[in-house]
């Protein structure tokens, strides 16, 4: 890599890296019969088309990259979103609050973008613990399609905010991130997040 210089540390770090891949890999083989099938998958730029998702004849494009989908024999997917930091709260509140967006949109573009077939499961991945999170799209309210539905109504709720100015500063509820540029000077900062 660029830049990159081993530290002290390094060999330790390689090592702790590995086991956790390992038990990661051994962990999502116990999730069920499915067959990793697209890693990085992107949608929007490069080429590729958006998610277009449209209102009342307004529209907007949304654009990402999907960590890794998997097919189970009968073709559904499912898709999942790699977490190495802390385990934050990656739940079914964090989605109805609109924090945590990400595999909901990510299955949305799986199906609607790239068109690579119906989701049928989705869920954060936290490495280090080897466990998905508490969000699971299949068993969210009565099921995907409601995950669906809620993400795209927080879509809608951001891009109105922003069409509309408003970005109010709002610290998170399990505090800030040390490294936010604006820390120094922020009235509103608070310490404290942990996750990733």
């Amino acid at each position: 890599m660029d830049g990159f210089r081993p530290t002290a540390w390094w060999r330790h770090t390689k090592q702790e890296i590995a086991r956790d891949v390992e038990a990661t890999i051994v962990a999502l083989a116990e999730e069920g019969p499915y067959t990793p099938r697209w890693f990085e998958q992107r949608f929007g730029g490069g080429g590729m088309p958006a998610l277009g998702l449209e209102r009342g004849g307004d529209g907007v494009a949304v654009s990402g990259v999907v960590d890794r989908i998997d097919v189970r024999d009968d073709g559904g997917l499912r898709v999942i979103d790699y977490k190495t930091g802390g385990k934050s709260p990656y739940t079914a509140k964090a989605l109805e609050r609109g924090e945590k967006l990400q595999v909901a949109l990510y299955a949305l573009a799986a199906r609607d973008a790239m068109g690579l077939g119906q989701p049928v499961e989705g869920f954060y991945w936290h490495v280090r613990q080897a466990e998905p999170s508490g969000l699971r799209l299949s068993t969210y309210g009565d099921g995907l399609e409601d995950a669906l539905t809620v993400v795209t109504e927080h879509v809608w709720r951001i891009v109105d905010g922003i069409r509309a100015g408003r970005f109010a500063p709002r610290p998170p509820a399990q505090g800030c991130p040390s490294y936010c540029p604006a820390a120094a000077y922020c009235w509103r900062y608070r310490p404290g997040w942990q996750g990733g």
